[in-house]
């Protein structure tokens, strides 16, 4: 995948409405953040992605790249964002961030979204990117006010003076604060001061769900599209023995069908094309490398692991004495089923195509 395509056209549209926009650059001495409102030349040179951009209707919108598969990550992650910018919650719009390096977690080396790591790994990235953008905010209002930055303080989407009593919303002094450097070091909030870190708050993502109004990944739609769906085995391992590619491509509509590592697959114009096309591949499969495999097998399997030595994380006290010597013992044995680690709704993804001279991309 290009990142530079995906990047260059998110920022396009991104930075179309003028504000104040904080991009992180993560490199390998951490990350750094600049102000990337009116200066495209920055954005060239540091490749940064943007968290967040405050607009003159005082709307913030939070970009996240991690993926929002229900758990809340959109949401958790643009609370850390409007907390320490002092954002009302009711201002806060989110978007999913595009697939680019900028993004990744520096967990995994990768833009993934796993293991519950999204708040753990950009927890400290985006509160110091918070913190920088109320700095400058409240900085901005100084200036145009002629008053001493300490007399200012941010609430709520707004910037106060507290001796003559005026107040400007975040919308009012974006454009000025876009004219400002990013601080290296701004001051975080203390944990007593947190207004939704730590809270229940309604999530970003439910509305739009609720309405129907929600788009996801089986919702696009895009030019001269082309559907590719799976013959996948039904045994774990097992592969074709025989399939009838030529009965798959005579079906109206299929264009290619390829072997691919956990199957096969047929890509056609239609999706019903695509499906025709699978149905008629009549595969058979050999019986994969565990055929014995179902419950009884894995039940069996786990019983006798249990009795093998295993990895030792920790140590402290003698488990073994302490029972050997208890009063009264208690044993009991639990099994769950073995079922599979695998998403509700169909796996799916969108794949671009993009022809540069020589070189393709998607």
């Amino acid at each position: 995948m290009s990142t530079d395509i995906s990047r260059r056209t998110f920022l396009k549209g991104s930075l179309a409405v003028g504000g104040l926009t904080i991009a992180v650059s993560m490199g390998p001495l951490g990350t750094r953040l600049l102000n990337a409102s009116q200066d495209p030349q920055a954005l060239k040179v540091f490749n940064p992605s943007i968290w967040y951009k405050i607009t003159p209707d005082n709307i913030l919108t939070t970009v996240i790249g991690s993926s929002e598969m229900g758990q809340g990550a959109h949401s958790a992650l643009s609370m850390i964002l409007a907390d320490e910018l002092e954002v009302d919650w009711k201002q806060v719009r989110t978007q999913q961030g595009p697939a680019a390096k900028e993004f990744i977690n520096p967990f995994f080396k990768l833009q993934i979204t796993v293991g519950s790591s999204s708040v753990r790994a950009f927890y400290d990235t985006l509160r110091q990117a918070g913190a920088a953008g109320r700095s400058m905010l409240v900085q901005a209002a100084a200036a145009r006010w002629k008053v001493p930055e300490s007399e200012c303080s941010a609430e709520l989407g707004k910037v106060k003076h507290g001796k003559s009593g005026r107040s400007l919303t975040y919308g009012q002094i974006c454009l000025d604060a876009a004219k400002l450097s990013v601080p290296k070091s701004a001051p975080l909030k203390k944990e007593s001061e947190f207004r939704y870190i730590g809270k229940v708050l309604p999530r970003l993502d439910i509305p739009a769900k609720v309405s129907g109004k929600a788009v996801f990944g089986l919702d696009v739609d895009l030019p001269d599209l082309h559907y590719a769906v799976i013959a996948r085995p039904p045994a774990y391992g097992a592969k074709p023995i025989y399939f009838d590619e030529k009965a798959a491509e005579k079906v109206k509509g299929v264009v290619k069908v390829a072997s691919i590592p956990m199957g096969i697959a047929v890509c056609a114009r239609t999706l019903q094309a695509a499906w025709q096309g699978r149905d008629a591949l009549k595969v058979k499969w050999d019986q994969g490398t565990h055929p014995q495999m179902d419950n009884n097998f894995i039940e069996k399997t786990f019983m006798e692991d249990l009795d093998k030595p295993g990895s030792k994380a920790a140590g402290s006290g003698d488990a073994a004495k302490a029972l050997a010597g208890a009063s009264q013992k208690v044993k009991a044995t639990y099994y769950v089923p073995f079922v599979a680690h695998a998403t509700m709704e169909p796996m799916n993804c969108t794949a671009e195509l993009h022809r540069s001279g020589h070189q393709g991309s998607m």
